[in-house]
């Protein structure tokens, strides 16, 4: 057994966002290296539970392996706890993660655009993760785009006509979760 005691950890790779923390009874004998092997088909994130909001419940986005990595740290209760509080920084260290907002804008026929505000810029790179999950049922979908200071409108089109939630990932900033009309 190790004198550290480690936890796996399942991060959201464009922006190092943690979004799966767990531990182990007993190390295996070959650990798993992939963040596949863990998932399966891909991670399903419930954010009514984990960003604590009444009435979206059934809310389920999936994030797909190729989107995550896997890694181990030292043991650490709270971000065992509640690991969405928390993103990889460039060194790798845990960091807590600071709030952000997601604002709807209004959209033209056939175009969705969402627009990250950050009060202050950030002093390292920051990548935006947005992904989109239908009212109906429908599989989600991912879009990635750099930040670009003093907000960043992510392109959303492509998507069929509808109504989405729509949860936004900004390196070093909270999720946030928002809506959006096609």
């Amino acid at each position: 057994m190790s004198q550290n005691p480690q936890m796996g950890l399942l991060i959201l790779t464009d922006t190092s966002h943690i979004l799966a923390a767990f531990k182990r009874n007993a190390e295996p004998l070959s650990p798993e290296t992939s963040a596949a092997s863990f998932v399966g088909t891909g991670l399903h994130l419930r954010p009514a539970e984990i960003l604590n909001l009444p009435g979206y419940d059934s809310l389920d986005f999936t994030i797909p392996p190729p989107k995550l990595t896997f890694q181990e740290a030292s043991l650490d209760d709270d971000v065992l706890n509640q690991p969405w509080n928390y993103y990889l920084d460039a060194t790798p260290s845990l960091q807590n993660c600071a709030t952000t907002n997601v604002v709807k804008i209004p959209t033209v026929a056939g175009q969705a655009t969402v627009t990250i505000n950050i009060a202050s810029a950030p002093a390292t790179p920051v990548e935006i993760v947005v992904v989109a999950q239908p009212w109906a049922s429908g599989a989600t979908q991912y879009k990635s785009s750099p930040y670009a200071s003093p907000s960043t409108v992510v392109d959303l089109s492509g998507l069929p006509s509808g109504n989405y939630h729509v949860l936004a990932f900004v390196t070093g900033y909270e999720a946030t979760l928002g809506e959006i009309t096609v």
